[in-house]
């Protein structure tokens, strides 16, 4: 994956973050959908268990994903695969001591403000 589509990707998977109310509802949407296993495993210390691209287009949605990926000049099926692929990283990093921790929702819009003015 190059640079420039990890970046994009990156930006996409905070936007769909900050877009479905943070880490906590979106974790919880994973738990709701049957995917709580691997949820659980982003959090924790261990393995990342990961999910496939239609479990990610579930949970953001399939227009919002389209809508995103189309600012980012990248297919549909580019920045599901990407989420998937990524997602579970991200979620990992945001959670170091296995929990989710007060202010995270911050931590994604001051990284959302970085991204954007590093692609200006």
């Amino acid at each position: 994956m190059g640079g420039a589509v990890l970046g994009g990707l990156l930006m996409i998977a905070l936007q769909m973050l900050q877009r479905n109310g943070g880490l906590g509802n979106v974790l919880g949407r994973l738990q709701e959908q049957g995917y709580g296993r691997e949820a659980d495993s982003w959090v924790s210390s261990g393995e990342n268990v990961p999910v496939p691209a239609d479990v990610i287009e579930q949970i953001f949605g399939r227009d919002a994903i389209d809508q995103a990926a189309q600012e980012m000049g990248m297919t549909p099926e580019q920045a599901t695969g990407g989420l998937a692929q990524i997602f579970p990283e991200v979620v990992n990093e945001m959670t170091p001591h296995g929990h989710i921790e007060p202010g995270s929702d911050d931590v994604v819009a001051k990284a959302m403000e970085i991204l954007q003015r590093a692609g200006k």
